[in-house]
């Protein structure tokens, strides 16, 4: 993970000529997802599903968007958070339960400017962010920085396999791997969140350099309560074997 580039002007810029102004939104109801991954997402619920064939009916586009509260049934405006995701549907597969597998490219942050419907279908208008940075010394060292934290976490942490490892060495530019990171931390959903909606690339990656540093010190609390633990149960058994003798 040496890449010190932040992602192509010209493939952002190509990428917003075929990116719709309208669409049709999909709630996330457990977690936020982030651009710059290529995924398997599960659709339940009818209207959900019903909106995935429509969107695949026109250009395969949809807009996922983490909900307040995901306890609430109806669709409203005030549930939703404002930034989302806008992805691309690449293929459908039918589960035996009802529901659907879709495989999807998570493309581009959103804004949503206003919502135009809620049945039967959620639409909405939308302003794509625009992520464009320039490379100065103190981005170059938060990027080296960034590596630098994934590779002490990585290498000590069993959630981040070698699958994990190799998707983070073919991402193109730091601000997908600190948003690739953030997507895979054990962290609130508001906090996922939280990233999603930070558009300056900076402050991004000072964000998830952050949650980094949480983890390490989780992971040395951790080890620490292992040690005192393996401890406590060596000192018993030896104290039983030696009653019994």
């Amino acid at each position: 993970m040496d890449n010190m580039r932040v992602g192509d002007e010209k493939t952002l810029v190509s990428m917003d000529k075929i990116l719709p102004q309208k669409l049709y939104i999909v709630p996330m109801k457990s977690r936020p997802i982030f651009p710059g991954i290529f995924m398997p997402l599960i659709i339940g619920g009818e209207k959900y599903i019903k909106t995935v064939e429509k969107s695949m009916e026109t250009d395969g586009f949809i807009g996922l968007v983490l909900v307040k509260n995901p306890e609430l049934e109806r669709d409203e405006e005030e549930n939703f958070f404002k930034v989302g995701t806008v992805a691309k549907i690449i293929k459908k597969i039918n589960l035996p339960d009802g529901k659907i597998n879709i495989f999807i490219n998570t493309l581009k942050r959103f804004e949503i400017k206003k919502f135009l419907s809620f049945e039967p279908y959620i639409t909405a208008a939308i302003n794509y962010i625009d992520e464009k940075v320039e490379m100065d010394d103190e981005l170059q060292a938060m990027i080296r920085t960034l590596y630098a934290e994934i590779k002490e976490v990585s290498e000590d942490n069993p959630f981040f396999t070698e699958e994990i490892k190799l998707n983070m060495a073919n991402l193109d530019g730091a601000e997908k791997v600190a948003d690739f990171v953030a997507s895979i931390l054990n962290i609130e959903r508001e906090e996922q969140q939280k990233i999603l909606e930070t558009f300056n690339i900076k402050e991004r990656i000072e964000k998830v350099l952050i949650l980094l540093h949480k983890e390490k010190e989780l992971m040395k609390l951790q080890k620490k309560i292992q040690e005192q633990i393996n401890e406590k149960v060596t000192r018993q058994q030896r104290e039983f074997f030696l009653k019994e003798q």
